[in-house]
């Protein structure tokens, strides 16, 4: 399940849920345009599927839209990623500005965000339930 969260102004959040990945890209697509033309404060896309805790391989994470692409070597790796670089630097900047804007939207408080998420983080590992399961894994 895939789920389109926007933010209005004045109004609180909406959140539409939609069984396939299509629909909701389609629909996150559209609040694209609309955060450019500053109908909307905020726009996010989330896949329900990412709170699965199973581990999974590049393959996977590929199919599944985690990863655009897989490189054998670090080369082609390095290769593709100056091709893109070469792209984006011969682009319109105005496009590529609105598509930061885009890209980064609700952004605007991650300093504050990554402290308050270091400080759980922090807190679950040192908690008696992490002990107990890292001393169950040595164990075995």
């Amino acid at each position: 399940m895939f789920v389109v969260r926007l933010k209005r102004p004045s109004e609180d959040f909406d959140c539409k849920t939609f069984k396939s990945k299509k629909a909701a890209l389609a629909r996150f697509r559209t609040a694209q345009k609309l955060l450019i033309d500053g109908d909307l404060e905020q726009c996010a896309l989330f896949d329900a599927g990412a709170t699965d805790a199973d581990w999974h391989d590049a393959e996977w994470c590929e199919r599944h839209g985690l990863y655009s692409r897989l490189f054998d070597t670090v080369a082609e790796m390095d290769a593709a990623i100056e091709a893109r670089a070469q792209a984006l630097a011969a682009s319109n900047p105005e496009a590529v500005a609105k598509l930061k804007r885009i890209f980064w939207a609700g952004t605007e408080n991650w300093d504050q965000l990554l402290a308050e998420r270091a400080a759980m983080s922090g807190t679950l590992v040192l908690s008696e339930f992490t002990r107990s399961a890292i001393a169950h894994f040595k164990a075995k």
